[in-house]
């Protein structure tokens, strides 16, 4: 009996974790460990689906109730950081505006201190919050600081996921410059996208065809999710330059391309 290295949950050697999916080995536990672990971890995994629970029923403050219980569960740095921005989320829906900063400052600081791998994830997530209350200079901040964040890990190497994120603060980044008037440095931060897609494709261990395939698959869904276009653009002629033969690059990419001119057209 073990651990799950991505979640915590209980797996058994060789299992595929039934909580989030991960799989390739685990972390063992002691039978000397098994009753203070289990404490904690059964306590944090009890309350944080209670709260999800709530969230997804629309009782925010059900839901902050359970997410603050399931924080003083833990003593996981990422679970915490967890928490922390589920409440801050929460605080948003109903409006308590302060409280969400609030939070979203204290998840800031326990990712600065725990130094988690996608700390950029929480920064980023603090600049939308502060994108959608019109503080487009701040925005712009925490945009850049988790820029920063994937640059370093783009210096090592750069997952599919990282590089939704990047797709995403950079629409959110360059639309925060416009809002307040400046001059949008698109270039600049297209091409920081471009060089993360770049070192995705060089330090991932598949062939071009599955790197091409996940870079469309990110371009399809960063363009559904947000409609974040021009990043779409860019991930799936990156999916299309490596490997131009699939189907499915061509037709994301013209499905993409007639979304935008139907809503223009409607604009």
């Amino acid at each position: 009996m073990g651990i799950c290295p991505n979640c915590g949950s209980w797996i058994d050697e060789g299992d595929i974790c039934g909580h989030c999916g991960g799989g390739g080995g685990y972390d063992s536990i002691d039978d000397d460990e098994l009753d203070e672990f289990n404490h904690y971890v059964g306590r944090y995994e009890y309350f944080y689906r209670q709260g999800r629970s709530c969230s997804l029923n629309g009782d925010h403050s059900a839901a902050i109730r359970c997410y603050k219980d399931a924080l003083r569960a833990t003593y996981e740095s990422r679970e915490k950081c967890d928490m922390l921005s589920a409440i801050a989320d929460e605080y948003e829906a109903i409006g308590d505006y302060s409280s969400a900063e609030e939070y979203w400052m204290r998840c800031c600081e326990v990712e600065r201190y725990g130094r988690i791998g996608d700390v950029y994830k929480y920064i980023a997530d603090k600049g939308g919050f502060l994108y959608r209350r019109d503080r487009f200079g701040e925005a712009i901040d925490a945009y850049e600081e988790a820029l920063k964040e994937l640059d370093f890990l783009k210096d090592r190497y750069i997952g599919l996921d990282a590089l939704k994120y990047y797709a995403r603060i950079t629409h959110y980044l360059l639309d925060s410059y416009f809002q307040l008037g400046k001059d949008v440095p698109s270039q600049k931060y297209h091409d920081g996208l471009k060089c993360a897609i770049g070192k995705f494709i060089s330090s991932s261990r598949i062939d071009d065809e599955t790197k091409a395939y996940y870079l469309s698959k990110a371009a399809w869904e960063v363009f559904l999710d947000e409609a974040l276009t021009d990043e779409a653009l860019i991930l799936i002629d990156s999916a299309i330059e490596i490997h131009p033969n699939p189907p499915g690059n061509d037709y994301n990419r013209k499905a993409i391309m007639w979304s935008e001119s139907s809503n223009l057209k409607k604009s």
